[in-house]
């Protein structure tokens, strides 16, 4: 564990990407649990069906996950799916802001918005 943390401090690179990686995971983890508010508060949406978004989202984000891996790995320049992955969480939070409808928050929550938190990574 410590190599990697000495890894990371002697490339500037790597650690602009750590650092860019822990404020998007801190942005994303404060942003969370005001998604259950929104869906249930604001939209009313049940809490069964929320959970079942929740589920659906995590089965997504690690699908998501692997493929945009295996993408990554096939085109090798990163820059144009990490800039594509970012349009797709303005799009979604802004869908769900422009929008605001239990079919748009559903579409957004599962697919796009997974696909945008994991544009670092």
């Amino acid at each position: 564990m410590f190599h990697s943390a000495r890894h990371i401090r002697a490339h500037p690179q790597l650690l602009l990407l750590a650092l860019m990686i822990f404020f998007q995971g801190s942005a994303y983890g404060s942003t969370l649990p005001y998604l259950s508010i929104t869906a249930i508060r604001h939209l009313g949406m049940s809490d069964q069906a929320y959970s079942v978004l929740v589920f659906v989202t995590s089965v997504s984000a690690v699908m998501i996950s692997v493929s945009l891996g295996i993408l990554s790995d096939l085109i090798g320049d990163r820059r144009r799916i990490m800039i594509a992955m970012a349009l797709m969480g303005v799009i979604g939070y802004g869908a769900i802001f422009l929008f605001p409808s239990i079919p748009v928050f559903i579409a957004a929550t599962a697919f796009v918005i997974p696909s945008s938190s994991l544009s670092v990574h």
